[in-house]
């Protein structure tokens, strides 16, 4: 069956079983809690003409299957499987919960409405009747078979989303806890709402318990390294997620909370500001700063258990350089905003914004350890024994980070130079009604700051790249390069241009065209560099060979994408240069994960940059 063929069989499928399902659940909450004419109606019209519908399309798909391994294991029907056991069970326990919350309340006689949990209990047990059918389905298929790569993710996946949801359901439930109790602790008399203890109760046992179910699963399979769990990159991007949020959360909710503080402790005069109400900013801290330090110490235990993979240690650095960001973010904005303030008392006497001084104090109370313990945390790998500071200077995210913001502490010092310049040239030429004091401390205040930003991670970027530049000279120089002379026009002279120009110290050499099964004395070459056709005709012992698709008037490669001859002799450059330096980069015509950190840079920058411009002007 064709791709686009069996999407559309997929789709047909999963639409019209979800409409059926709910038309029967629907049909029978109907009959057995009173019976209404025209519900009865459209519900029966959805299951007579979707019903049929369903199994048109379905029994089509087993049939195929049936007769068609290739079909039972496409990645396609592995994603249907989970996607539709996925919104089964989560609708399973939105069923379950409301089943429970309507029950107690019927118990407790404090449910408002119309109240039925025998509506939920029937929803349960047919949704449940689905999923256990679509569950066994995935065992039929792959019956005496290996899980495939994408089952395998799609299954991570889901058990993920679960293990996260339940997480979020049981956060909302303790920070609701936390704050009734807080509340009950300061306002001792205040009246305990029934309806919304049960639903705050049902809510922590339904989280904690679909988060315990999938959180264990996980970490068992960790533990037992079953298929490759230890390698996964979904867990890594998870884990860094849930760490971000609950670090972003603490982070903010800590600034509140140091706001409401100091303007207190300076008299700020609003009653709102002078009262913080701390059954809302205590429990977001706590639940906030839990996530994060949980999640935190569990990426900890990961490198420790296990050497993480390339990928892995890529969404490692970015969430930590994220983490950095975010703190510097907070710090440069609440310094800037502190000069700005002073400025604007030394140079025109204006008495300080106390409003504004609190919350810039706040942001940098909140902001500056985030970023001096996260920057503290990388730098140490930075100045560590030589592997860790040759890998740390070599780190792509590293670079992005540092030349990211020198590029948009330049833009700031840029926009704030020619803003000065502009007021001062409207102060010269007597255009009083347009000069702006606070603009003209703002440009001030700034300029300062980010030309500070800008000094010091150019500094870092320059040591990195003496560092790594002598370490690059110094391994180029005991390098042996050999390059299999070609009968192809051009081959040979553009492979030594493009290694010299890309390794000027390598030692490179020429071997001529030999016989068919001539050997290479030259044994001491490190790396190897010719075509196919060269390649065939001689044997050799040199460490690395690097072998160029090229070759054969009839030859159609398998698995090699079409390239020219200047573009295949960059790329064999680019690999000699990989393989000589050790450096494990890949092709830029290669899809990998430098896309994912250009992009997740790309967009923080774009973000950034925005709030930088609009806060200043």
């Amino acid at each position: 069956m064709k791709s686009a063929k069996r999407i559309y069989f997929y789709i047909a499928s999963f639409v019209s079983l979800t409409a059926v399902a709910w038309a029967i659940i629907y049909l029978v909450r109907n009959l057995v809690g009173g019976l209404d004419r025209t519900d009865l109606a459209w519900q029966l019209a959805v299951i007579i003409f979707g019903l049929p519908f369903y199994l048109a399309h379905w029994i089509k798909l087993e049939r195929v299957c049936r007769a068609s391994e290739l079909e039972r294991r496409s990645n396609i029907r592995a994603f249907y499987l989970h996607a539709m056991t996925a919104a089964l069970l989560g609708s399973m326990v939105t069923q379950l919960f409301r089943l429970l919350v309507e029950t107690l309340q019927l118990v407790a006689d404090v449910a408002k409405g119309i109240t039925n949990p025998l509506d939920h209990l029937i929803a349960l047990v047919f949704l449940g009747l689905l999923w256990l059918y679509h569950r066994r389905i995935p065992f039929f298929d792959r019956l005496g078979d290996q899980e495939t790569a994408w089952e395998r993710r799609f299954r991570q996946l889901v058990q993920w989303g679960f293990a996260t949801a339940g997480l979020s359901i049981l956060s909302f439930g303790v920070i609701e806890i936390i704050s009734a109790l807080l509340s009950q602790f300061v306002e001792s008399d205040l009246t305990i709402d029934t309806r919304q203890m049960i639903n705050t109760a049902v809510r922590v046992v339904v989280g904690s318990t679909l988060w315990l179910v999938y959180w264990q699963k996980l970490q068992s399979n960790f533990n037992q390294n079953t298929a490759g769990e230890r390698l996964s990159i979904l867990r890594k991007i998870f884990l860094s997620l849930l760490m971000f949020i609950g670090l972003a959360t603490f982070v903010g909710w800590t600034g509140t909370m140091w706001v409401k503080l100091l303007r207190g402790w300076l008299n700020v005069t609003e009653n709102y500001w002078r009262n913080p109400k701390w059954d809302e900013i205590v429990p977001m801290i706590l639940v906030g700063g839990v996530v994060w330090a949980y999640h935190q110490l569990i990426l900890l235990r990961d490198a420790q258990a296990c050497k993480a993979s390339e990928d892995q240690l890529t969404i490692r650095h970015i969430s930590q350089y994220l983490v950095a960001a975010l703190g510097l973010l907070a710090t440069t904005v609440s310094i800037s905003g502190i000069l700005n303030l002073l400025a604007m008392q030394l140079m025109f006497g204006t008495d300080i914004d106390e409003w504004a001084l609190t919350s810039f104090l706040a942001t940098l109370l909140a902001g500056l350890p985030v970023w001096v313990v996260q920057w503290w945390i990388i730098q140490q790998r930075a100045v560590g024994n030589d592997e860790q500071r040759t890998a740390e200077s070599r780190s792509a995210v590293r670079r992005i980070y540092l030349y990211l913001h020198m590029t948009i502490a330049g833009l700031v010092i840029l926009s704030s130079g020619v803003y000065l310049i502009f007021r001062l040239l409207l102060k010269l030429l007597s255009v009083p009604d347009l000069w702006n004091r606070d603009n003209f401390a703002w440009a001030i205040a700034y300029g300062i700051v980010f030309a500070i930003v800008w000094v010091y991670h150019y500094s870092l970027a320059q040591k990195d790249s003496r560092r790594t530049g002598a370490e690059r000279m110094e391994k180029l120089s005991t390098v042996r390069v050999a390059i299999l002379e070609s009968d192809i026009q051009g081959l040979t002279e553009g492979l030594q241009s493009a290694i010299l120009s890309r390794m000027p110290k390598v030692q490179l050499d020429v071997v001529s065209n030999l016989a068919r099964g001539e050997a290479i004395e030259q044994t001491a070459f490190d790396v190897l560099v010719g075509s196919w056709q060269a390649m065939t005709n001689a044997e050799n012992t040199a460490r690395q060979n690097v072998v160029l698709p090229i070759g054969g008037t009839n030859a159609s490669w398998v698995g090699v994408a079409p390239a020219s001859m200047t573009q295949l002799i960059e790329d064999a450059a680019q690999k000699v240069e990989t393989l000589v330096l050790d450096h494990p980069t890949q092709l830029f015509r290669q899809k990998g994960f430098g896309w994912i950190v250009t992009g997740t840079f790309g967009l923080v920058a774009l973000i950034i940059v925005s709030c930088v411009f609009y806060w200043l002007f």
